[in-house]
């Protein structure tokens, strides 16, 4: 099972739980699902096709989050960056994955501009502040289309001693083993 069909499955069977939940904001399953699929929309507007890659310059948040669900939803590859790295870093991992979109929060305005000004292949930069994010989980929803285990779903890059940063490409059923394995050492409620 897919990470998007996993949202959808817990949509189905949970309607009521919460799907976030930390300081004042609640987004429940439902709820949770139609912002991912409206941000997959507003991917899919800005040109994002199946097997492209979106680089992301986040830190942890629900955003963040629904972000990352919306790239899988649209068919995209999330090239997620190191916050702690470099720009001369940052600039070189966004070029060489061929990351189509760069998104950042607030914290990485300024770097996120000048990587967007400076690497040829990339649309844009996005700021994932306030005012986008309230567009964008106010687009028009589209369809899944994130449903082959073994396709590509994200390009991570690793951090060396020697030489530049190295892509290592991981598929949907990758991380899906992966999230099973974290549900197994720190269990689960079901009904959370």
């Amino acid at each position: 099972m897919t990470s998007t069909a996993a949202l959808r499955r817990a949509a189905t069977i949970n309607p009521k739980g919460l799907a976030i939940s930390t300081g004042e904001e609640r987004c429940t399953w439902p709820e949770h699902v139609r912002r991912v699929s409206a941000m997959a929309g507003a991917l899919k507007a800005a040109g994002v096709k199946p097997g492209d890659r979106v680089a992301t310059l986040c830190r942890n948040s629900p955003r963040y989050y629904e972000l990352l669900m919306a790239i899988w939803w649209a068919g995209g590859v999330i090239v997620p960056l190191n916050t702690r790295l470099a720009y001369p870093e940052l600039r070189y991992i966004t070029e060489h994955s061929q990351s189509l979109l760069l998104f950042g929060d607030e914290s990485f305005k300024e770097i996120g501009s000048r990587i967007g000004s400076e690497v040829p292949l990339l649309k844009a930069f996005v700021c994932l502040d306030g005012e986008r994010y309230a567009q964008m989980i106010e687009h028009p929803p589209t369809d899944d289309a994130c449903g082959d285990l073994h396709a590509l779903a994200g390009i991570c890059y690793t951090g060396g001693t020697t030489g530049l940063p190295k892509g290592v490409e991981l598929t949907h059923l990758n991380f899906t083993v992966s999230a099973m394995g974290v549900q197994r050492e720190v269990g689960h409620d079901p009904q959370t």
